[in-house]
């Protein structure tokens, strides 16, 4: 059976939590401050109270209707996402069950992941729709152990309990036992730069232009590109991305800030890019939050963005800048080359520079020619190059 909506959420929530985008400014990238009203809006998401939330009372009850996800599983409305009820609690088990719940601990409805659709996201891996949850733009994922509290507009949209936490490798390794293998063609990442002994950033910027999108047309051949930070363990990811050929979207260019963790995806809300257009992804370390701003900015200056604490440390880390691709057989699945220039990394805002020293990473598994990785100018030019 399909999951059917089970609720309509209101037109105020959301036009609430799409109205405060976070914006870092930069004149020149040389003075980089948030604005006194993105300073307040920080300050009503960290106080609103999440004690509230029943996630410790639950009652499980696996007669209620069982339902096959086929889109990413989220509190909002729109294309290509399955709507849950506003308030609603999501819980991931360790045996590949997601159970809902509605705000009063009471089980509406549950899934098996094994029987998801699978979901392209920028970690290398394909995962069950049921485990994809959208945000919307400006949204402030809160992370307390095993639970993530979905904020926005003043208010907990949804929340998730991620019982798989840890027990997922390396984000971007494809050989995992929370992620579904697609032979014979490939998935992963295709090219990287990385510095993998960052000891401390509090700021990392890049732009890149969206290249000559891929000739091929055929589904769920998504990619990917994007500046990103890893933690030193390797169970979470953030990252601004460029994507192509998502199958919410279809075969053009979106933006949206990702963070994955643990199996789990939390894409935001997405916005459209064209080939040529010039775009800018961000990421702010907010100590105040305990947080990391993630940002992306299209072409015509449209931002999405959110707030995490999957990764909750400015401090031993990793950088990367990645061409990534889903079921990719030969070279006219991936895009042209794509140069990622003016890259600044720096302690915080308005903090000092930040030595990164970029390695060069090919994954021999991909079944292309002609890739390479030029370091431009270490470390503020790096291109990747494609055999189109």
């Amino acid at each position: 059976m399909q999951l059917r909506k089970l609720s309509v959420i209101l037109l105020a929530l959301l036009l609430a939590g799409m109205v405060m985008v976070p914006m870092v400014s930069a004149a020149n990238d040389a003075t980089i401050h948030i604005s006194s009203a993105q300073l307040a809006e920080e300050s009503r998401m960290m106080s609103v109270d999440v004690s509230k939330i029943p996630v410790r009372d639950l009652t499980i009850d696996d007669n209620v209707e069982k339902v096959t996800v086929k889109q990413s599983l989220t509190s909002e409305e729109g294309d290509g996402i399955s709507t849950i009820s506003p308030g609603s609690i999501i819980r991931h088990s360790k045996d590949n069950i997601t159970r809902v719940f509605d705000g009063s601990g009471k089980q509406v409805l549950y899934a098996n992941d094994d029987e998801a659709a699978l979901v392209p996201t920028p970690s290398g891996k394909m995962l069950p729709a049921s485990r994809i949850h959208q945000v919307p733009s400006g949204a402030f994922l809160k992370t307390v152990g095993t639970v993530t509290y979905v904020i926005s507009g003043g208010e907990v949209l949804f929340t998730v309990i991620n019982d798989r936490a840890g027990d997922m490798s390396d984000e971007k390794a494809l050989a995992d036992t929370n992620a579904v293998l697609v032979n014979p063609d490939f998935t992963g990442w295709i090219e990287d730069a990385f510095d993998n002994n960052v000891p401390q950033i509090g700021y990392f910027s890049a732009y890149w232009v969206a290249p000559s999108h891929p000739p091929s047309s055929e589904s769920q051949e998504a990619i990917f590109l994007f500046n990103a930070i890893q933690p030193s363990a390797g169970n979470a990811i953030i990252q601004p991305v460029l994507e192509w050929n998502q199958p919410s979207t279809g075969l053009y260019w979106t933006g949206a800030a990702w963070s994955l963790r643990n199996g789990v995806g939390y894409p935001s809300s997405r916005v459209r890019v064209n080939d040529g257009e010039t775009v800018r992804g961000q990421m702010v370390w907010r100590p105040s939050m305990n947080a990391w701003l993630i940002m992306f900015t299209n072409g015509a200056g449209q931002t999405v963005s959110k707030y995490t604490t999957d990764i909750s440390t400015d401090r031993n880390l990793a950088t990367f800048v990645a061409l990534e691709g889903t079921k990719i057989d030969d070279n006219t699945d991936v895009p042209g080359d794509t140069t990622f220039s003016s890259m600044q990394f720096l302690s915080g805002l308005g903090g000092s520079t930040v030595p990164i020293v970029w390695g060069q990473n090919i994954n021999p598994n991909a079944p292309l020619t002609q890739l390479r990785v030029q370091i431009i100018s270490n470390p503020s030019s790096v291109k990747l190059h494609t055999a189109n």
